[in-house]
């Protein structure tokens, strides 16, 4: 994965010295995500499967991503934060997934959002097609994919993303 850097944003693959930031990302964003261990974004961060957004050293987001062995990107966690969310930041996140996916040759990009969140909107604003929703409590999901094939290469150099409809995370 390429190191992309305009406006002072930077996004690159996380190493282990982000968990903490990482983690405290994703528990601010708890209401979102949902509860995220440790452990696991420490496995897939080895697996190179998270990428960090930062501004200097401070970091303000992060996706948390699976390379399947069926040519399937999964996006598991996805979060911005509120002071950076509809800058671009996570339309570059997204983008430097979509890069990664199309250099494994993978078909699709794939990911779930609580039916309620704001979120939907930016996953539709970004190219992902609704898919499905899935039906189960305490909450509805939908199921939302991207071809690879059909992604325009990742522009993640690009700060003029202001306008999306939805929130940069979920």
């Amino acid at each position: 994965m390429a190191d992309h850097m305009t406006s002072g944003v930077r996004v690159w693959p996380a190493v282990e010295q982000d968990l903490p930031d990482i983690k405290r990302l994703a528990d601010s964003a708890k209401q979102s995500l949902g509860f995220v261990h440790r452990e696991s974004l420490r496995r897939a961060i080895l697996r190179d499967e998270v990428i960090i957004a930062k501004v200097d050293e401070t970091m303000i987001g992060f996706c948390h991503f699976y390379r399947r062995q069926d040519r399937t990107f999964t996006i598991y966690h996805i979060a911005v934060e509120p002071a950076s969310q509809h800058s671009g930041v996570g339309r570059r996140l997204i983008g430097a997934v979509v890069t990664d996916a199309q250099e494994h040759q993978a078909s699709v990009v794939r990911l779930k959002c609580p039916m309620n969140l704001e979120a939907n909107g930016f996953y539709r604003c970004v190219g992902f097609a609704q898919a499905g929703v899935e039906t189960r409590e305490p909450r509805h999901l939908v199921l939302w994919e991207l071809l690879v094939a059909d992604a325009a290469p990742a522009d993640t150099s690009s700060p003029q993303e202001s306008s999306i409809g939805g929130r940069d995370a979920g």
